[in-house]
C-alpha cells in the first residue's frame, strides 16, 4: 500500500508513511507505532500500539496513536478488550472506533470529557463510534462524549455509570445517533442523556436513554465564553426513542442562558421533531421554552409520543407539557402535538405560559388527537395563559374535581383566538363546566361532549 506523506501521529510527531516496513518509536511514551504503510485500514489493533487492555492500565496514549493512524488511512480501530482512559481521548476525522464482543472503555479520571474534539471549536468530520461495546463512567463526574463535527455516526454501544455531565453532547451537521443505550446515571441535575447543541440535519433513532437530568434535548450551550456557545439548531429529530429522566424532563426544546437572565443569546431552534418517542420523567414530560434568546423557537412537532408521569413531582404551577415564552425573549410559535398521550399526570397535563401584557404570546399551537389524563392534584387538565391562535381538535381530555377541564388566564394574560373542536371531555358532571375561559378573546367550541364523541354545538361557558 502507498500512502501520502502525513503529519498525524503522536501530538506533533511527524511520520513519513512510505512503502516498506519500519517502526516509529515515540520516546515520550515508550510505545511502539507500526508504520502506516503496514496497517490494515479495516482492523487497526490497539495492542500493536502498546495497549494493555486490562481495564486498569492507562491505554489512552495507545488508543490516541491508533486514532491518529486511522485518520491517515480512513481506518477502523477495533476494540476487543477493556481499555482504561486516565485522560481525554481525542476523536479524529476520517476514523472509526469499533467495539467488538462487548469491549469496554473505562473512565479513570474526572472533570473532562471521556472522548471529545482536541479543541472544541475545531470541527471533525466523518468520525464513527459503533458496535456492541460499553463505555463505563465508573460514576466519576464528567461529560462522556462531547463531539462537534459533521457526518458523525454513533451506533450500537451502551454508556453506563455516568455522572456529572451529559452522556452525549453533539453538534454539527448531518450527524446520526442510532440505537445507543444509556443506563445507571447519577440521579441528579446535570447528568443528562443526549443533547444536540447546534447544527443542521441531526437524527437520533432507536435510542434508549435513562438519565438523571433531561433525557432528549435540543438545547444550545449557554455557558459564558464557551467557544460553542449560542449555536442555532434546525432540521433535527428524535425518532423511535424511549427513556426515563430520573429527576427532570423526558424531552426539551430550550433557549436559556447560564445563569438565567444573563442575556446575549441569539440562537434559534427551528424545524425539530420528536416522533414515536416514549418514556417517563421525574419532573415534567415535555418543555418547549424560550426564556432568554432573542432568536426563535418555531416549527416544533411531537408526534405519537407517550409519557408516563405517575412518578413525577407535583406542585402548583407545574405542567407536564409546558410551552413558555418569557418577556424579552424571541417568538415561540408553530408547535404541533399530534397523537401525544400524557399518562397519569401529577399536575396540569398541558399548559402555556406566555406573557400577553409584555406582548410575549406563544402562538400557533395545535393539539390534534391527543390523550390528556386528568391530573392527580385536581387541577385543570389544560391551562392556557398568554397564548394566541390555539387549536385543540379531536382526542380526549379528561377532567377531575371541581376545577374546569380546560381553563385560562384572566385580564391581560387571557388567551386569544382559541378553537376547540370534536374533543371528548369526560370526568365532569356538567358539560358547561368542562371549558371555562371567561376572558378569552375569540373563543369557538364545537362538537364536543362528555363521552367518546362530541354531540353539542357549543359546550363551554365563555364568561364567568
Amino acid at each position: 500500500m502507498t500512502v501520502a506523506r502525513r503529519a498525524a501521529l503522536g501530538g506533533g510527531l511527524a511520520v513519513a508513511a512510505l512503502a516498506g516496513a519500519f517502526w516509529v518509536h515515540d520516546e515520550r511514551m515508550d510505545l511502539p507505532q507500526p508504520p502506516i504503510a503496514d496497517l490494515d485500514p479495516q482492523r487497526i489493533n490497539p495492542h500493536d500500539f502498546g495497549a494493555v487492555g486490562d481495564g486498569e492500565s492507562d491505554d489512552r496514549v495507545a488508543l490516541q496513536h491508533c486514532l491518529d493512524a486511522a485518520s491517515a488511512v480512513n481506518g477502523t480501530v477495533v476494540l476487543t478488550k477493556s481499555y482504561a482512559l486516565h485522560s481525554t481521548l481525542n476523536a479524529r476525522s476520517n476514523s472509526h472506533l469499533r467495539f467488538v464482543g462487548g469491549a469496554r472503555l473505562i473512565r479513570r479520571f474526572g472533570g473532562r470529557a471521556l472522548l471529545s474534539n482536541e479543541r472544541f471549536e475545531d470541527k471533525i468530520t466523518n468520525f464513527q463510534m459503533t458496535g456492541d461495546g460499553v463505555i463505563d463512567g465508573k460514576e466519576i463526574p464528567g461529560q462522556t462524549l462531547f463531539l462537534f463535527g459533521d457526518d458523525l455516526v454513533l451506533s450500537g454501544f451502551t454508556i453506563t455509570n455516568f455522572a456529572g455531565g451529559q452522556a452525549i453532547l453533539i453538534g454539527g451537521d448531518r450527524n446520526r445517533v442510532r440505537e445507543v443505550t444509556t443506563t445507571n446515571p447519577e440521579k441528579a441535575p446535570g447528568t443528562g442523556g443526549i443533547r444536540m447543541f447546534g447544527g443542521h440535519d441531526f437524527l437520533a433513532r432507536g435510542c434508549n436513554v435513562t438519565s438523571g437530568d433531561d433525557a432528549f434535548q435540543f438545547t444550545p450551550i449557554a455557558t459564558p465564553d464557551h467557544p460553542l456557545r449560542d449555536l442555532s439548531i434546525d432540521t433535527a429529530q428524535y425518532v423511535d426513542c424511549s427513556g426515563r429522566s430520573e429527576v427532570a424532563r423526558l424531552a426539551v426544546v430550550i433557549l436559556s442562558t447560564s445563569p438565567p437572565g444573563a442575556g446575549g443569546m441569539t440562537a434559534s431552534i427551528t424545524g425539530v421533531a420528536f416522533q414515536k418517542c416514549s418514556g417517563s420523567a421525574g419532573r415534567r414530560g415535555i418543555v418547549v421554552a424560550n426564556t432568554d434568546s432573542t432568536g426563535t423557537i418555531s416549527d416544533v412537532t411531537f408526534s405519537e409520543c407517550e409519557i408516563d408521569l405517575s412518578a413525577a413531582e407535583s406542585g402548583e404551577g407545574y405542567q407536564e407539557i409546558l410551552v413558555q415564552r418569557s418577556p424579552g425573549a424571541g417568538p415561540v410559535r408553530t408547535l404541533r402535538f399530534k397523537g401525544v398521550a400524557i399518562i397519569s399526570p401529577r399536575s396540569t397535563a398541558f399548559g402555556t405560559r406566555g406573557d400577553a401584557e409584555a406582548d410575549a404570546f406563544v402562538e400557533d399551537i395545535h393539539l390534534e388527537n391527543c390523550l390528556l389524563n386528568a391530573p392527580a392534584d385536581g387541577n385543570s387538565t389544560v391551562k392556557l395563559l398568554g397564548v394566541r391562535d390555539c387549536r385543540i381538535s379531536g382526542g380526549r381530555i379528561e377532567g377531575r374535581g371541581a376545577k374546569p377541564t380546560i381553563s385560562g388566564g384572566v385580564g391581560p394574560n387571557a388567551a386569544e383566538d382559541l378553537h376547540i373542536d370534536g374533543v371528548a371531555l369526560p370526568g365532569v358532571a356538567d358539560i358547561t363546566q368542562a371549558v371555562r375561559l371567561p376572558a378569552t378573546k375569540s373563543l369557538r367550541v364545537v362538537n364536543c361532549g362528555l363521552g367518546t364523541g362530541g354531540t353539542s354545538a357549543k359546550c363551554a361557558r365563555p364568561s364567568a
